[in-house]
C-alpha cells in the first residue's frame, strides 16, 4: 500500500505543477482514503439485508469485518501522519 499512496503523492504534485486542479484534488482524495484520513462510505447489499440477520449473526459479521480491519498494517508515509 505504501507505493500507492508514494504514487497518489507522486500525481498530486504533477498536477499541481501543471495546474492541472481536478486531478490534485482527485490526487488527495485517494491519499485520503489510502491512508485511512477519509472513508468512502457506501451501501453495499440490499435494502433490509442486516434485518434479516439474527443479532449474533449480526454480532459475528461485524466481528469479522472489523478484525480485517484490524489487521491492516499502518504504512503510511511519515507526512502523512
Amino acid at each position: 500500500m505504501s507505493s500507492l499512496v508514494a504514487a497518489a503523492y507522486e500525481i498530486r504534485e504533477f498536477a499541481i505543477r501543471d495546474k492541472q486542479h481536478s486531478a490534485a484534488v482527485a490526487a488527495i482524495k485517494e491519499i485520503g482514503i489510502l491512508t485511512g484520513l477519509r472513508i468512502d462510505r457506501r451501501e453495499v447489499g440490499q435494502p433490509g439485508d442486516f434485518e434479516r440477520m439474527s443479532d449474533d449473526e449480526l454480532e459475528r459479521f461485524i466481528a469479522s469485518e472489523t478484525a480485517v480491519l484490524i489487521e491492516l498494517p499502518d504504512d503510511r508515509p511519515e507526512e502523512a501522519r
